[in-house]
């Protein structure tokens, strides 16, 4: 089984709008300068913490509890991400250097989330499918942005 997830980012907004049958499920929101976002899903709250330049890479802290539950490591010539939540590990990935289009896959190769068309994931059931979509999209925020 699958859930379909929308989003939206009005021009040069510091937020995103994550929907889910039309009605508003959560947001990424930029914080500052140092690129920390705030990041809600259907009531779960995180925070990614970015750092570096050579080696970009986001903390993914539990709001609640601010305890660390993962990493993201950016891999920006190569448009990938790798995500690590526990000691699980995924893999984010644009479909080539043009596309919008892009995938998660688990460490068997399983694809866990698929933006099959604009601004529309497929999310398959995972226990962590929806911390996967928050850090799926901030990866897609982050290509975006070093271009």
């Amino acid at each position: 089984m699958s859930t379909i997830y929308t989003w939206k980012k009005p021009f040069l907004s510091k937020y995103t709008y994550i929907f889910h049958n039309d009605a508003l499920a959560g947001q990424l929101k930029t914080l500052n300068i140092t690129l920390t976002t705030l990041a809600t899903l259907n009531g779960n709250k995180y925070l990614f913490e970015s750092e570096g330049i050579i080696r970009p890479s986001s903390l993914i802290i539990n709001s609640k509890t601010k305890k660390i539950v993962g990493e993201i490591q950016y891999s920006g010539f190569q448009k990938k991400a790798t995500i690590q939540i526990g000691h699980h590990y995924f893999y984010w990935k644009k479909f080539s250097a043009f596309s919008r289009r892009w995938l998660l896959l688990d460490s068997n190769g399983v694809c866990i989330l698929e933006n099959f068309k604009r601004k529309t994931v497929r999310v398959t059931d995972h226990p962590d499918s929806e911390l996967l979509l928050l850090c799926a999209l901030k990866s897609f925020e982050n290509f975006n942005r070093m271009g």
